[in-house]
C-alpha cells in the first residue's frame, strides 16, 4: 500500500473501499457496507473532507451485533 500523502489524502470513502477485513473478529458478524465513523484524533488517519480540507480522524467501523468499534487498522489499513 502506498504511503498517503497528508496533503492529498483519501476521503472517507476511499478508506473504506481500502478495508481489508469485512467481518467482526468476535462474533463473525458482516461489516460489509457499513459506513466508518470519524473523529478528531491526532494518532489518526489523513482525511480529505468534501470540500477538500485536510483533517486527521481516527476511523472505525461498528459492528452491528456486538457495537465493538473496529479501528481501520484492526481491518488491514494502515495510517500510512
Amino acid at each position: 500500500m502506498a504511503v498517503v500523502d497528508p496533503l492529498n489524502p483519501p476521503t472517507l470513502p476511499e478508506w473504506r473501499a481500502r478495508v481489508q477485513v469485512e467481518e467482526c473478529k468476535w462474533d463473525g458478524a458482516s461489516l460489509r457496507g457499513r459506513p466508518i465513523d470519524a473523529y478528531v484524533h491526532e494518532g489518526g488517519w489523513y482525511t480529505q473532507d468534501h470540500e477538500g480540507r485536510v483533517h486527521k480522524l481516527w476511523l472505525s467501523v461498528r459492528c452491528p451485533k456486538c457495537g465493538y468499534d473496529w479501528s481501520l487498522n484492526k481491518l488491514g489499513v494502515p495510517r500510512g
